[in-house]
């Protein structure tokens, strides 16, 4: 007996409902939001915390790794929805949505309305790591609310690290701390590998990363540093 065919199209369908239900408040006119691309966006406040508000205002934030600009989304009555529209920089790598009024945000159920910028459908160098600072960093909580994940911020930052070992890491000061908090074995041993290799550079900033990742685990900053980091200092303002 052959399955009918809206049972073929089953778990498709699952998938589609499970990621509309996620953030069902607010759709963007792109899957893949993509840099430089102008985007619209449509707001449903029915059933979340501004609901029944007149004075509701939008924000975007975008991570870049440098910058991290944000611009204010001009909100327009549609029906029952709002409408709006943003145009994606061109160094963006994520970006979240802030939905709010006066004290009240909706912030999706503590998930956020978060994206990742995409090209040609998929995530651009750097995305993950932009998605990963906004959900562990305290960033997306600071500013929409967004429940801190340092487990799922872990997870992302891997993902990008492997992806891309050899890219600029411009948030792996977090990606450490979060490391540098666990206890078990496996973790300590890269920990202490890493910080070796950090002793030998001759980059401020590697060193500067060793003596954190030492203190954030509670041992003991080794003199050298300090006196490596002052001379690295004084040779690089004398430049």
């Amino acid at each position: 007996m052959k399955p009918h065919k809206s049972m073929l199209l089953l778990p498709a369908l699952l998938a589609v409902q499970s990621f509309f239900a996620q953030s069902n408040h607010l759709t963007l006119s792109d899957s893949y939001p993509s840099a430089t691309e102008k985007v619209k966006i449509t707001y449903d406040p029915k059933g979340t915390p501004v609901a029944d508000k007149k004075d509701i205002s939008a924000e975007v934030y975008y991570i870049d790794g440098k910058d991290n600009p944000a611009a204010d989304i001009e909100l327009k009555p549609n029906g029952s929805l709002l409408s709006g529209d943003f145009t994606i920089p061109a160094t963006a790598k994520a970006f979240f949505v802030k939905i709010f009024s006066n004290g009240d945000i909706d912030n999706n159920n503590d998930k956020g309305y978060i994206y990742l910028v995409y090209k040609d459908k998929k995530p651009v160098q750097g995305a993950y790591e932009a998605k990963a600072y906004i959900l562990a960093s305290g960033v997306g909580s600071n500013f929409a609310k967004i429940k801190i994940d340092s487990e799922e911020g872990l997870t992302l930052y891997k993902k990008e690290y492997d992806a891309y070992p050899q890219a600029e890491k411009p948030y792996q000061f977090n990606y450490y701390y979060i490391l540098a908090k666990k206890k078990d074995p496996a973790t300590s041993a890269l920990l202490e590998a890493k910080v070796k290799a950090l002793e030998k550079s001759a980059v401020e900033k590697d060193l500067i990363l060793a003596a954190n990742i030492l203190n954030w685990r509670n041992k003991k900053t080794l003199p050298i540093h300090w006196e490596r980091l002052s001379k690295l200092s004084i040779l690089t303002a004398n430049q």
